[in-house]
């Protein structure tokens, strides 16, 4: 029967007609029945398909008008328009139920959507409309028996491009902070911004387990990131590394330790860039000695320095920055961090001790005088110190505790004993060798080494006046000489 103008015509309005009120008449109540009841078994619906033929009602689904997309259906496949009752027959829906055509359900709805999805793949889903989406997004929503289901499709789209399922681990929608940026590289997927910005599709990601990051968890990423020293972390690149650092720093209040964490750190060697843990150097121009930056492009160098690319970016030139930045670096005095060469760790010397040893035993000494003035005095240096081996002023090389500090005191007053060749000997500077041995000033240890010294010397190179100066000063202070010999 062919369709009037307005698209309907006696071909999809005639089942209006077979509805009626049952009566007393028993024959035709079963004369009614048995109409049903053969309509059911015989093709006389159209689908959506305008390719497909007649087909029987129980073959066919209304789809609601909720369900509908622009006069559309929302999945629009060739199979599943098949299986949808034609919109011309909207009049006689509920005549059509006494047939066998069932309601589309939430249910089957996500069957075709599931469907759909496989058929099409991602691209089809990228191409559709805001509409079409904010469509999908207010039909699934709040059906939590359908949640488990709709996170396991590719239905959340990124802001690179890509389209995942819900439950795919750290996906989280954007910080409302406009200055808040996650390093590139962490494992954290963010939702396309237009998409979270849209009320119903935001309330539908949030329906299937999204929410919005915070920086703490961001910060647990990446020292999850740090802690294995994954693949993922090699193929980053070493500004990457930089922002981690960055961004934990930025967000120090949030971690357990006020320090920095045992993340990896850039650092440069022999003018090369390398990736560590272990133990790093911080060029400080405040804090002498300044042994690391004086030494730091010598070959064979043992100093790991802090690529500068931290400070440039982090500080920005910012004095205070930079000191807060070194504090946190520092941390509590057990850090791998150090503005001063270590010179002993675990019990055992350093090869930065061996390499100053090597280089400049002026500068090794100004090392260890740091530590001791910290308080960070290792037992191993107390035996170490006076076997150094140091240049004399009369050209010879002594253990240092066989030398002694030619300041002026001791030089007037004990010429002829052995002195080391030290820049600025003077006892402010080398006060602390004392507690080592080395002599500093002219006491009773010095001048016996001043006699020691007389008595080798040919007879003609000193007058006794000479020696009974010395007799006079060791009588002078008999109590330090008694507290000496014991």
């Amino acid at each position: 029967m062919p369709a009037e103008e307005s698209g309907k015509g006696l071909c999809y309005t005639w089942p209006e007609y077979i509805l009626r009120d049952t009566d007393s008449s028993e024959f035709w109540n079963r004369l009614y029945e048995g109409i049903l009841d053969d309509l059911r078994k015989e093709r006389i619906l159209r689908s959506r398909d305008k390719d497909t033929g007649f087909q029987k009602p129980s073959a066919l689904r209304y789809v609601p008008i909720g369900f509908r997309f622009d006069g559309r259906t929302l999945f629009d496949l060739a199979s599943i328009r098949r299986s949808h009752l034609a919109f011309n027959y909207d009049v006689a829906k509920d005549q059509l139920a006494h047939l066998g055509v069932q309601r589309l359900s939430i249910s089957d709805l996500y069957e075709e959507f599931s469907k759909w999805i496989e058929i099409v793949g991602v691209a089809e889903i990228q191409a559709q409309s805001m509409a079409w989406h904010r469509k999908v997004a207010s039909l699934f929503s709040d059906w939590t028996h359908l949640r488990e289901r709709l996170r396991n499709l590719p239905i959340i789209p990124l802001r690179d491009g890509s389209w995942i399922e819900a439950k795919t681990k750290h996906v989280y929608f954007d910080s409302e902070n406009e200055e808040e940026h996650v390093p590139t590289g962490v494992d954290i997927l963010i939702v396309d911004p237009a998409a979270s910005r849209d009320s119903k599709r935001r309330h539908f990601f949030e329906f299937l387990g999204i929410g919005e990051y915070t920086p703490r968890r961001v910060c647990d990423l990446i020292l999850e990131l740090h802690a294995d020293g994954s693949p993922q972390l090699s193929k980053r690149a070493d500004e990457d590394l930089v922002a981690d650092a960055a961004y934990l720093f930025r967000h120090r209040s949030l971690l357990v330790e006020d320090e920095a964490p045992e993340i990896f750190f850039v650092v440069e060697k022999d003018g090369e860039f390398l990736r560590t843990k272990s133990r790093m150097y911080i060029i400080n121009p405040t804090v002498t000695p300044g042994v690391v930056a004086k030494y730091r492009h010598t070959p064979g160098n043992p100093f790991q320095v802090l690529d500068k690319r931290y400070e440039a970016i982090i500080c920005k030139g910012k004095e205070r920055t930079r000191r807060q930045f070194h504090k946190w670096l520092l941390g509590l005095g057990m850090s791998r961090f150090a503005e001063v060469p270590t010179l002993v760790h675990d019990a055992k010397f350093t090869p930065e001790w061996a390499f100053l040893r090597k280089e400049n035993i002026a500068d090794l000494l100004l090392v260890v005088k740091w530590h001791w003035k910290n308080n960070y005095r290792s037992p191993r240096l107390i035996k170490a110190v006076p076997e150094l081996k140091v240049k004399c002023l009369d050209g010879i090389t002594r253990p240092l505790g066989l030398s002694a500090i030619p300041t002026k005191e001791l030089l007037r007053e004990c010429p002829h004993i052995n002195f080391a060749d030290l820049p600025n000997p003077t006892s402010e500077t080398w006060a602390f060798l004392s507690e080592f041995g080395i002599l500093i000033t002219a006491n009773t240890t010095a001048r016996l080494r001043e006699l020691q010294a007389l008595s080798n010397l040919p007879f003609d190179e000193f007058d006794k006046e000479t020696v009974h100066k010395v007799y006079r000063a060791l009588n002078s202070s008999p109590l330090m000489y008694i507290e000496e010999i014991q």
